[in-house]
């Protein structure tokens, strides 16, 4: 069992208390007024004090959008209402970086030694 502190108010103060638990965090933006900018200025407090920090969202389909989560140091989602394995795997095709002829990044890596990537 995991246990997560839930972030359901744009509030920097929250965010700066939440960081200093060493707890991961899911930002919810599903249930929220939470804002695309907003939710970067809370990442950015969290990512500062390497917490983990997950995101829940409606809009988990739009893989453009969890991409950019993604490259601001997001180290997952929570996904509500998936109902198939098929609507994971294809939201994985879209968001996962395969090796990529003699690309170096370390974004490369990501998809086959995700615990050492993290």
């Amino acid at each position: 069992m995991k246990l997560f502190l839930w972030q359901t108010t744009y509030s920097l103060e929250i965010s700066t208390l939440y960081s200093s638990y060493n707890i991961p965090v899911v930002i919810d933006v599903e249930h929220t007024s939470i804002s695309f900018s907003e939710s970067i200025r809370i990442l950015s407090i969290y990512k500062a004090s390497q917490t983990e920090v997950y995101l829940r969202t409606p809009d988990w389909k739009n893989s453009n959008l969890l991409n950019r989560y993604l490259d601001l140091g997001l180290d997952g989602f929570i996904l509500p209402r998936v109902k198939t394995l098929k609507e994971i795997t294809s939201l994985w095709d879209q968001i996962n970086y395969p090796y990529r002829g003699a690309c170096l990044s370390m974004m490369n890596q990501f998809g086959k030694k995700f615990n050492s990537y993290k």
